[in-house]
């Protein structure tokens, strides 16, 4: 941290070399890398959807590992903010929101009795449920205490038929 300060210090910001340095928020090289304009001379009021649109490919190639490392930076500055929160310190413009609440059914079968006794449908009560493959293996172990290859197929004998499979959207990542 404390060469990061020294002038003619050498340093090389790169998405990998940032992503762990404690210095990144005050580093001006990551800081150059992560600021520098997306295009120079480009229109003052123009969108960012604009502005994307009239990037070469080598330019938006470049602008996205610049964001990656601008990200860095602002995950660090939200943990440092947070920290400086904590402290009782001030972080001009910024605060804590007020804590919420979050409630959660913690007995299922409780709910469910007293849905259907009051009128509702086993169809109608099982639309609101949602069951998640990792915690149905969770609960599948548990219950007839077996693992492995085993596990995973009792997992698949039990769902056999009742899953629906959706493609995620494609995502743009780094090439090596």
């Amino acid at each position: 941290m404390v060469r990061v300060h020294v002038a003619g210090q050498p340093r090389w910001p790169t998405i990998s070399g940032c992503r762990y340095c404690k210095a990144k928020t005050i580093c001006p090289e990551a800081l150059a890398v992560a600021l520098s304009p997306p295009l120079d001379n480009a229109p003052t009021d123009i969108s960012a959807a604009g502005l994307a649109s009239i990037m070469s490919g080598e330019r938006l190639g470049t602008f996205l590992d610049q964001s990656i490392v601008a990200e860095q930076i602002i995950a660090a500055c939200r943990v440092e903010a947070r920290r400086r929160l904590d402290q009782g310190e001030t972080v001009t413009g910024w605060t804590y929101s007020a804590a919420g609440v979050r409630e959660n059914i913690i007995r299922p079968e409780v709910v469910a009795s007293r849905f259907l006794a009051g009128g509702g449908t086993q169809e109608q009560f099982m639309s609101t449920v949602e069951i998640t493959k990792k915690s149905l293996k969770a609960a599948l172990k548990a219950s007839k205490n077996v693992s492995g290859k085993e596990l995973d197929f009792e997992l698949k004998t039990l769902i056999d038929g009742c899953t629906e499979t959706k493609l995620r959207a494609k995502q743009i990542i780094k090439t090596k």
